[in-house]
């Protein structure tokens, strides 16, 4: 027999992936700002994050939760055979309702879902299971201002009317899939096998959410879901050459050491030369930051629909092509470096 529910009725995991969430594709696989991703060096590579592949990142979740259910086997001593994860759904809009797992819940062979139920009621009704059980349905199944449950059972004395119904051959027609789904949630809440913190257990606190997490974090790359470029790719292919920082700045210390060497040490001359070179040093890094900063702004990345393969060659690094690099570092070396009146004794 298998029953049909998803993590919303049957709250054993977290899979929110809305911004900060548990699954966030940012938090999990490392990304930065929604911007850069550190690699295994702490490199940092601009990600173009508007072209998540989110196709693939449910492909993923599905089968790390796969992974999670089966290693962790929950409700197995209760008759729990076996949880396929079917689906990763996500809702159009976040106001009532998360990102959810559609499960299908496989009973032992020799278990009627008649039987299992009736078993899971003795473990559930248990008096010292009492307070925890009609809390958990008042806070999360109880209707009230503003919120319309469509639970079958909403109070504590309730659920055991339903069951005894769910399993009278001749009684009304019940909910299959929320009550049975309904059971695995208040079964998963006494039990703790899955270490659950009880004031948390609908947040999806335990062993489950982790090894998803984990396992989404050792067996995937944020390459397999986001695009990432290096900048160096970007000059390339826009034939921009980035100038030799370490080059020009070398230039001008020797341009200013030849021209130190015609005086003496502490001299008007040597003090105004050493004041231009500090000088010099602070506005080739500052161009050095504003073109790289630049850079990573002014990505216009696009997607070839026959080839499906992504494009840069009309990435456009509005205001520093070649020459106006070129422009600046002249102006550099003419004002701090050639513009010196080198002189010899």
């Amino acid at each position: 027999m298998t029953l049909f529910t998803c993590s919303q009725i049957w709250p054993v995991c977290r899979v929110g992936s809305y911004d900060g969430d548990v699954l966030d594709p940012d938090y999990v696989m490392g990304v930065e700002n929604e911007q850069t991703y550190l690699d295994e060096n702490g490199d940092g590579e601009r990600i173009v994050s508007w072209e998540f592949d989110n196709e693939r990142w449910d492909e993923a979740v599905v089968k790390a939760a796969q992974y999670a259910f089966d290693c962790n086997e929950p409700l197995k001593a209760f008759g729990i055979k076996h949880v396929v994860v079917k689906k990763y759904w996500h809702p159009r809009e976040y106001n009532f309702v998360t990102d959810q797992l559609y499960l299908d819940v496989e009973l032992d062979d020799d278990l009627s879902v008649e039987d299992w139920v009736r078993n899971a009621v003795k473990v559930i009704g248990k008096p010292e299971h009492k307070e925890k059980v009609s809390k958990f349905i008042e806070d999360n199944w109880k209707s009230r201002d503003g919120f319309s449950s469509f639970m079958p059972a909403q109070d504590y004395d309730e659920f055991f009317r339903v069951a005894e119904e769910f399993c009278d051959p001749e009684g009304e027609g019940v909910d299959f899939e929320r009550f049975t789904g309904s059971v695995l949630a208040l079964l998963s809440l006494v039990n703790h096998d899955l270490d659950f913190d009880d004031d948390d257990f609908l947040y999806g606190g335990g062993a489950i959410t982790e090894d998803i997490v984990e396992y989404l974090s050792q067996n995937y790359s944020a390459s397999e879901f986001y695009l990432i470029y290096k900048p160096d790719e970007i000059l390339k292919m826009n034939g921009i050459k980035e100038p030799d920082w370490d080059e020009e700045i070398a230039i001008l210390e020797d341009a200013c050491a030849k021209y130190r060497a015609c005086f003496e040490e502490g001299s008007e001359q040597d003090v105004k030369c050493r004041d231009w070179l500090k000088k010099a040093h602070e506005r080739i890094n500052g161009l050095k930051e504003d073109f790289m900063d630049t850079l990573d702004n002014s990505v216009d990345a696009y997607k070839d629909e026959k080839t499906g393969k992504w494009d840069f060659s009309k990435a456009v690094l509005k205001s520093w092509g070649r020459e106006h690099v070129e422009e600046k570092i002249k102006e550099i070396n003419d004002e701090f470096g050639n513009g010196l009146k080198i002189e010899t004794k």
